[in-house]
């Protein structure tokens, strides 16, 4: 049985190759695997996104989230899925995390020096 990053591997060269649905195929069973596994969700959820799969890219993005919660990156990424779905509020909110979270980071960069 293959491992998750032997899993992730395997969905970045269909990836590179072209081949979307080999790499989300990929990429799901990594995620499936090891359902923390953020590179996996985070790939998977773009790829979902580009081949215009939008409610597997939430939820793919709602994983990401859980996962990462304070991944700014994320939260935009799952806000910009809502907006292409149209889900206005959900985005809204998702935006409002990634700007919260934005301050944060600059807060404690401005602490720091």
């Amino acid at each position: 049985m293959p491992t998750k990053e032997e899993l992730y591997e395997k969905g970045m060269g269909q990836m590179a190759e072209g081949n979307l649905p080999g790499a989300i195929e990929a990429l799901k069973a990594a995620a499936d695997l090891a359902p923390e596994y953020a590179e996996a969700l985070q790939a998977l959820a773009m790829l979902h996104y580009q081949s215009g799969q939008f409610d597997e890219a939430i939820a793919a993005g709602k994983q990401l989230a859980k996962v990462t919660p304070d991944d700014v990156l994320a939260h935009t990424r799952l806000s910009m899925f809502y907006v292409d779905k149209g889900m206005v509020p959900e985005a809204e909110a998702e935006d409002n995390i990634d700007r919260q979270l934005t301050w944060k980071q600059q807060l404690k960069e401005s602490k720091k020096a």
